[in-house]
């Protein structure tokens, strides 16, 4: 593992992050906040990624505060354009603290770039605030980029994620800027729970294999079609630690997985360690 700190004086988030971005065939971000001005500093890097075939993701807090109408556009422009370009929000600005997450995930040449700490996909956050954050680099094969991927996939499938469709945006853009004259220092409710009651008519993202990695991939990988208990998937054990060979709790991870594969509904619970793939 390769750790080196980020905090805007020495290293710059946005250059830590385009660096990553140089060679980079998928990137994921999993942020509270997003402005247009911070999205502008990977812009060049994603397209640059997108045109090239590969993958963007955004998980993107709205709070009718900081998150702006236009940053969402910009990638919401980018998922019409280009198929690998996706952006998944998540609207409950009465509980933002809820969701607070500053997690940047890069792929590139078998390893996997982190960038976790306190900076917001924004031009403060990225550039100009003092931040402090770590930037991580891991075979794509080890245990710690299986669980960090296993940490963005939690959080691309809470609940209250939803795909955005116009009608919502163009909402939300109201509300913010309803909210941007206000002198109240909250959200007001009223809008809060409008958003929210626009969030809850929407699609939310559904998983399928290509969401998975590391471990979820590998026990995904071994599950038998229709029924199967815990005891079938132990068989692979010897695999599996082969795999991770650190890991001396291999059963309790297999157990772990099945039950993050239950909540992404790729699989349900019939029983007492029993199951059924979907």
């Amino acid at each position: 593992m390769l750790m080196e700190v980020v905090d805007n004086m020495r290293l710059k988030a946005a250059d830590a992050l385009t660096g990553a971005m140089e060679s980079a065939n998928s990137i994921r971000f999993a942020v509270a906040f997003a402005s247009a001005d911070g999205l502008d500093k990977l812009s060049s890097k994603t397209t640059g990624i997108l045109r090239k075939g590969g993958s963007a993701e955004f998980l993107v807090g709205l709070d009718l505060r900081v998150t702006e109408p236009s940053a969402l556009w910009q990638i919401y422009k980018w998922s019409k354009k280009y198929k690998g370009a996706s952006l998944y929000c998540l609207a409950e600005p009465e509980k933002a603290a809820l969701y607070h997450p500053k997690l940047y995930l890069v792929e590139a040449k078998q390893r996997i770039l982190c960038l976790v700490g306190s900076s917001n996909l924004t031009a403060g956050g990225l550039e100009r605030n003092l931040e402090i954050n770590v930037l991580l680099s891991f075979p794509q094969d080890s245990e710690p980029a299986s669980d960090l991927q296993a940490a963005y996939t939690r959080m691309k499938f809470h609940p209250m994620r939803v795909v955005p469709n116009e009608e919502f945006l163009r909402l939300y853009q109201e509300l913010w800027e309803r909210a941007r004259v206000s002198a109240e220092r909250h959200v007001d409710a009223n809008a809060a729970s409008e958003l929210c009651a626009a969030a809850g008519k929407l699609p939310r993202p559904k998983a399928n294999r290509r969401d998975l990695g590391g471990w979820l991939a590998m026990v995904f990988d071994a599950l038998p079609e229709g029924e199967f208990s815990n005891q079938d998937i132990y068989e692979h054990e010897q695999a599996f630690c082969a795999r991770y060979p650190e890991n001396q709790n291999i059963r309790a991870k297999i157990r772990q997985q099945l039950q993050l594969l239950r909540d992404l509904e790729l699989i349900e619970h019939v029983g007492p360690g029993r199951w059924r793939k979907r």
